[in-house]
């Protein structure tokens, strides 16, 4: 549904395209050796970028998308690398860890909600007796703005190291990134 939703198109298993061929045959050797099953392959036909991803709780769900522009313009190595390290965000519950933060942060956000929440019925039916609300619904505010603040720094950490081994994985070890 990601891949879709991106614009991408799924690349049937016997495609006659060369490019798709060879990526397909990267993808089903990855598979093999990885010993899972071949995840679902898309590609992002309007995006010429160097990227791709890859999507799924669990590799029985899993797909692949690469953009137009990194299945041009690798060769079958470069290709090999890319996919790999996709491989190893499927193998390593990478995807399933992010879903996993993003709820964590949804809610360290909830007290930030419920404050915006609280400040608009306090707008509607303003009285001066409510104003013993409003340090409650600062220090609401404050929790979920430093707890969101906090969870995004740590997530971002996270997912550093997990691309990190994903390269390593894949590899592409820390000189091939210092080059790029």
């Amino acid at each position: 549904a990601m891949a879709e939703a991106l614009g991408g198109r799924r690349i049937p298993a016997r495609s006659n395209d060369p490019d798709e061929r060879r990526l397909m045959n990267v993808v089903e050797e990855m598979a093999l050796a990885a010993q899972l099953p071949r995840p679902a392959v898309y590609v992002l036909d309007h995006e010429k970028s160097l990227n791709a991803f890859a999507a799924g709780r669990k590799p029985e769900d899993a797909a692949i998308g690469i953009t137009a522009g990194a299945l041009a313009a690798f060769d079958r190595d470069e290709l090999q690398a890319l996919i790999g390290h996709e491989f190893s965000h499927l193998l390593n519950g990478d995807t399933a860890l992010n879903t996993r933060l993003i709820a964590w942060l949804h809610g360290l956000h909830a007290p930030v909600m419920a404050a915006k929440g609280m400040l608009r019925g306090e707008k509607r039916r303003f009285d001066p007796r409510s104003l013993v609300s409003w340090p409650l619904i600062l220090g609401l505010y404050l929790i979920g703005t430093i707890g969101t603040l906090m969870g995004r720094a740590l997530q971002a950490m996270i997912s550093r190291q997990r691309e990190q081994l994903a390269d390593a994985a894949g590899g592409r070890g820390r000189d091939d990134l210092a080059r790029q």
